[in-house]
């Protein structure tokens, strides 16, 4: 009983911490793979040679920001909202969303961490609709998985 008492102790102690600022401020840039699917019903898949450039910041915490310019001007930016929390010592999960409208993008991400807590790749997936169009004037969506290929901050 004493024993379950300290670790839930240690872990709520744990859960209180900031989550060390990990990573917050990162910039990367983002390659995207996967199938947008349209009301026609026609599928076109995309990968490195023609997706739409996006960028990743890590601001902290709660909010992961995709942009299409890496910049991150206020009206190219995405604030995804969601929740961080370490998986492991070298790993950290962020899951969110964001909702605007008829738009919405989810993604799930892990970061692997260097011995420094930097962030050294992300990889996961995203399923959104009407935030990043790749055909024009098309009702679709589209889901896949996202890497990151350069760290640019």
């Amino acid at each position: 009983m004493r024993n379950w008492i300290r670790k839930l102790g240690l872990a709520t102690a744990l859960a209180a911490l900031p989550a060390r600022a990990l990573a917050d401020g990162e910039i990367f840039k983002l390659e995207m793979t996967g199938t947008e699917r349209c009301a026609d019903f026609d599928a076109f898949k995309f990968n490195a040679r023609n997706n739409v450039d996006l960028w990743l910041r890590i601001v902290d915490g709660q909010q992961w920001d995709l942009a299409f310019s890496p910049l991150f001007a206020e009206a190219d930016t995405i604030p995804i909202i969601g929740i961080r929390y370490l998986a492991k010592g070298n790993r950290l999960v962020f899951s969110g969303a964001q909702f605007v409208d008829d738009a919405f993008i989810a993604l799930e991400g892990t970061a692997s961490l260097d011995e420094h807590g930097a962030v050294k790749r992300v990889t996961g997936t995203f399923t959104q609709q009407l935030f990043i169009e790749l055909l024009a004037d098309a009702d679709c969506f589209s889901s896949g998985k996202f890497k990151t290929t350069m760290r640019i901050l």
